[in-house]
């Protein structure tokens, strides 16, 4: 069970919600006592994500904003602050899983894959940073992948990208941690982000040591930990969330 309140006071935005993690992101901080800022590109998606903060006892506001849209994001971010006056947590969560041929793909679909995962990243962090600076705290959470640190056959581009997330985490950890700004990734593998059928679940399951694949229950988990106090002395940490897939 989750120790609940660990984050009553504070307003998280939590961008690319809608799917299975987002969700559950969404549901987990809010049930912890953040109040939530849902950000999708489409507003009735975020509007019911929105929703769903509130089902679980929190504040909540709806923001819809295209996350490659820099002018937008900052827009999103105004009016999170506008609704609750402050910002504390950003859960930068936008992922883009699709595959590519190395050899022919081209420069179109490096960009395209790049964009929809870094640089989706990187406009919803540098649109928090200086708030959180004024504020003299603050938490952001990039979700990154395991694709990052180990080659996956066939995603040689979005391998690319998540790695590029590790290291701009890494170099804000160190810029923004005199700050009071704390900055960390997740890196999960074998979880459940896709809503697996039985046949796929066993596969996945087949190749971990714990035997099973992860919940999005413990993706949101993981993410409370990182947004919370509990984690001020944690920072420029990449967490997997693996199931020791890679356990070195």
């Amino acid at each position: 069970m989750p120790v609940m309140d660990r984050l009553t006071g504070r307003v998280a935005f939590i961008t690319a919600v809608g799917d299975l993690p987002g969700d559950a992101l969404v549901r987990g901080l809010a049930a912890e006592g953040a109040k939530v800022a849902a950000n999708h590109l489409k507003p009735d998606v975020a509007a019911r994500a929105a929703r769903l903060a509130v089902e679980a006892g929190s504040a909540a506001l709806a923001v819809s904003a295209h996350l490659l849209d820099r002018d937008a994001v900052a827009s999103a971010v105004q009016a999170t602050l506008d609704a609750f006056g402050r910002l504390d947590i950003l859960v930068a969560n936008a992922t883009w899983f699709i595959p590519n041929d190395p050899f022919a793909s081209g420069d179109a679909e490096w960009t395209r894959i790049v964009e929809r995962n870094l640089r989706a990243q990187v406009h919803a962090v540098e649109a928090v940073i200086p708030h959180m600076k004024a504020a003299g705290y603050g938490k952001i959470v990039i979700m990154a992948s395991v694709a990052g640190q180990m080659g996956m056959p066939g995603y040689s581009y979005y391998c690319m990208a998540k790695a590029g997330e590790i290291g701009y985490m890494r170099a804000l950890a160190r810029e923004l941690g005199p700050a009071g700004i704390r900055v960390n990734a997740i890196a999960p593998g074998g979880v459940n982000l896709f809503d697996y059928d039985d046949a796929a679940k066993a596969r996945i399951a087949s190749s971990l040591p714990v035997g099973r694949v992860g919940t999005v229950e413990e993706l949101a988990a993981m993410t409370i930990y990182l947004a919370s106090g509990e984690s001020d002395f944690v920072t420029g940490q990449v967490l997997r969330l693996d199931g020791g897939l890679i356990n070195a």
